[in-house]
């Protein structure tokens, strides 16, 4: 026969399920939807179908098409793996899924043997192109949908990815130098803490090994210094960390986004003024600071800076009364007088002098020196060998 020249009808359409469909098949129910044949059946050899009595019998097989389900995850590395298919993205293959039905993967099972110590990474079980890890994620159960889709009708494979991204880690690292002072790069001279809360399966870190940079020049004015630092804005001179951080309890810095937050300090500078006056007995005393002597502490003054005490306002309360000696306001070793002198008012100075940059304490010394006394004693004259008249004298 050559049943090319029979005509077939089929009326199986896309959305019938998985299954055989019969038409006069024997032992079979006739189905709704199935194959018929007409037409004149041709053949070779002398065939004629008008010496044939022919029946046909159609089945028609509708197979299980292939489905193909990525599943995509992730967490932090330290947190609990998630077995919710809420937490995950479901992706179905490329034309795939027929007659425009979707899947509702809310009905499957997960597993998920990615451990809270897990190393960041990714973990797969049947994945393109990848080999298993030991753990992974798995899928099972019964898969549903919406717009007629039967799970039945396709043979579904699963293919996980399961991410385990870095978990975020704060370090803060504050330190602190006096004005005018280098600055160290030394670890050890700094605080630095973690946020323990943000550290997983009690991992530890060890800041030791921390590399540090430090713009902060000796003539950077008092204040605070910031790097990425909690509600301020970055300095132009800062502390700059890279690498070497360590630690211990399986701690890997690889599992970890790290930040680093730095503050460092520049604070005050102590500078001590001697102030010293002299005024002579009886005389006023004067509050020009150009007659006293100013002198700085020895070395307190920073890069080459000096003072110009004439900005100062002095105040002094050693009265014309006064007697011989001295008085102390703040003098080493030295009571506080009653009557003394006091300096106040912003002292300015040369070069990238700044006041703010430094605490400073005025000791002053005023001297009261005797008063130069002349006595004239008034010329007499008297005769040899009488009584010597009264001396008189005048100041």
């Amino acid at each position: 026969i050559t049943p090319t020249s029979l005509t077939i009808a089929n009326t199986v359409s896309t959305s019938d399920k998985v299954g055989s469909y019969y038409n006069n098949y024997t032992g079979k129910t006739n189905t709704t939807d199935n194959v018929a044949v007409s037409g004149t059946l041709t053949g070779s050899s002398r065939f004629k179908a008008s010496n044939y009595t022919i029946k046909y019998h159609t089945k028609y097989d509708v197979e299980q098409t292939p489905l193909d389900i990525i599943v995509l995850g992730y967490k932090e590395f330290g947190n609990a793996s998630s077995t919710n298919p809420t937490d995950y993205s479901f992706t179905t293959g490329a034309g795939q899924l027929k007659n425009s039905e979707t899947i509702s993967p809310t009905s499957l099972t997960l597993t998920n043997t990615v451990s809270t110590a897990d190393n960041v990474g990714s973990y797969y079980n049947n994945y393109s192109g990848e080999t298993d890890t030991t753990h992974n994620a798995a899928v099972s159960g019964t898969l549903t949908g919406a717009s007629g889709f039967d799970a039945a009708n396709y043979v579904i494979t699963y293919h996980t990815k399961y991410d385990v991204t870095k978990a975020p880690l704060d370090i803060t690292i504050i330190g602190t130098k006096q004005y005018g002072e280098v600055s160290s790069t030394n670890i050890s001279d700094y605080a630095a803490t973690a946020n323990t809360a943000q550290l997983k399966n009690s991992n530890t870190v060890n800041f030791d090994g921390l590399t540090l940079t430090n713009s902060v020049s000796t003539t950077d004015n008092v204040g605070s210094y910031y790097n990425n630092y909690t509600g301020e804005t970055d300095t132009t001179d800062n502390v700059a960390v890279t690498g070497g951080i360590s630690g211990g309890a399986g701690f890997d810095a690889n599992n970890y986004n790290i930040a680093y937050h730095t503050k460092y300090d520049v604070t005050k500078a102590p500078l001590d003024i001697t102030i010293t006056g002299t005024k002579i007995y009886g005389d006023a005393s004067s509050t020009s600071p150009s007659d006293y002597t100013f002198t700085a502490g020895t070395s307190q003054l920073k890069n080459g800076e000096d003072i110009t005490p004439t900005s100062l306002t002095l105040t002094n309360s050693v009265g014309t009364g006064a007697n011989v000696g001295s008085y102390y306001n703040n003098y080493p070793d030295k009571t506080d007088t009653p009557e003394n002198v006091s300096a106040s008012g912003t002292l300015t100075g040369t070069g990238s002098f700044k006041d703010s940059n430094y605490t400073i304490t005025y000791h002053t010394k005023y001297a009261v020196t005797p008063a130069p006394l002349t006595i004239t004693i008034d010329d007499k004259t008297g005769i040899y060998g009488s009584i010597i008249p009264p001396l008189t004298d005048k100041y």
